[in-house]
């Protein structure tokens, strides 16, 4: 995984960092939701993790992350609460 802020390499990361294994995440979300009455449909989305740490962002960042196989997302900080 590649994160960049303003078009500058501000994080690389795995995705074997969250819980070791990807699998192992999704095998851990689906027991905890099970445990709380909760069945997870095809198409649920999980958020597992983070493959890097949390990073601050001040107003008018941009921020891309690509991750190999699923792809890439960008997104931007317009400083709105």
């Amino acid at each position: 995984m590649l994160l960049e802020i303003d078009g500058q390499v501000a994080k690389t990361g795995s995705t074997e960092a969250i819980l070791g294994r990807l699998l192992r995440a999704l095998e851990a979300a689906a027991r905890l939701a099970n445990a709380a009455g909760i069945t997870l449909e095809p198409g649920s989305t999980i958020l597992a993790g983070a493959s890097t740490a949390a990073l601050p962002l001040r107003p008018g960042n941009r921020v891309r992350a690509d991750v190999a196989g699923p792809g890439s997302v960008e997104i931007s900080e317009d400083g709105r609460r």
